[in-house]
Parts: structure tokens; C-alpha cells; sequence
């Protein structure tokens, strides 16, 4: 499913440090920037998801990066499921996800 906004979930991966899962419309520059500052341990493509696995040491880097991509909007989901949607530096919805 392709999304509109940009949206970080947290994720663990079996064996790995924690770290969120990065779903965004396709962006071409923006694949490459992610390959080319995210070594390729700290990064994988999740197909059946649809978003890119990011170990949390680079949440950072990534969260900084989709902005500069995506500057309108981005979606944040916490530990305990609320999602927040932020564009620029203001909060515009949080909701409890199922």
C-alpha cells in the first residue's frame, strides 16, 4: 500500500537492535541518499510492508532526510500505537490506533 505521508513506526527485527519501520512514496533520490549514509546492516527492505527496516541509531539521520524530502507532513507512531501527524513543527492530529 503506498501512503501519502511519510510514517515511522517502531519495529524490532528478530535478532537486531530496535529500530522503526520508514514507509514513503516512492522517491528515487531519496532510496539512494538512504543507501549511500545508512550501512546496509542498519537498513532492510520490508516487501510485504512496504517500508525500509532502519536500526535506530539512524532515526535520526532518516527522520531528517524525509523531511527534506517530504517537508509538508509526517506521520509518528509511538511505543503504545498513537500516531501523530506533524507538519513543520506543529502537531495536527494524535489518535489511539487499534
Amino acid at each position: 500500500m503506498a501512503r501519502n505521508v511519510p510514517r515511522f513506526t517502531p519495529m524490532k527485527r528478530y535478532g537486531r537492535i530496535p529500530g522503526v519501520l520508514v514507509q514513503f512514496p516512492y522517491d528515487e533520490h531519496l532510496i539512494a541518499q538512504l543507501k549511500a549514509m545508512v550501512p546496509r546492516a542498519d537498513r532492510w527492505y520490508n516487501e510485504h510492508r512496504k517500508g525500509w527496516w532502519i536500526a535506530e541509531p539512524h532515526r535520526k539521520l532518516v527522520e531528517h532526510l524525509i523531511r527534506e524530502a517530504f517537508p509538508k507532513a509526517v506521520e509518528i507512531v509511538d511505543e503504545e500505537g498513537r500516531a501523530v501527524t506533524i507538519e513543520g513543527d506543529d502537531r495536527l492530529v494524535q489518535e489511539r490506533l487499534l
